[in-house]
């Protein structure tokens, strides 16, 4: 799971308002991998764009766990390179046109998708990633 971190330039901060935060935190679910899909792994992890959530099961000695999380905004394993951009870094670009300072961090553990999010294939225009 990658998490990407861009502040928000709004003023008068709520924290029941996703828009007014001056720190939005989106996440990304990346595909599986190819060893992954060899493995047949099983998905743990599952995401509501509608609600902007994630949910983390784990099955625990006969019985599951899940634990739900909320964000400014959520992705799924299909999400498009494109549509990541347009959603959470256009407008931070926005912002340092504006003059504002503002960042972009990729953060999670390794094999979790920053690479996948922010270099993506260049190969590939479609899945190029966002820097």
């Amino acid at each position: 799971m990658t998490s990407q971190i861009a502040p928000s330039t709004r003023s008068k901060p709520d924290l029941h308002d996703d828009d007014s935060s001056p720190v939005q935190v989106v996440v990304r679910i990346r595909p599986m991998n190819e060893a992954e899909k060899r493995k047949s792994s099983k998905v743990v992890v599952t995401t509501s764009t509608l609600d902007k959530s994630v949910t983390v099961s784990n099955k625990k000695s006969g019985g599951s766990i899940h634990s739900t999380f909320k964000f400014n905004n959520v992705f799924t394993a299909l999400s498009k390179q494109e549509d990541v951009f347009e959603e959470s870094v256009k407008p931070v670009i926005s912002d340092v046109l504006k003059g504002f300072e503002t960042s972009v961090l990729a953060h999670g553990s390794s094999g979790s998708g920053k690479t996948h999010t922010m270099l993506g294939n260049m190969n590939d225009i479609e899945k190029m990633g966002l820097i």
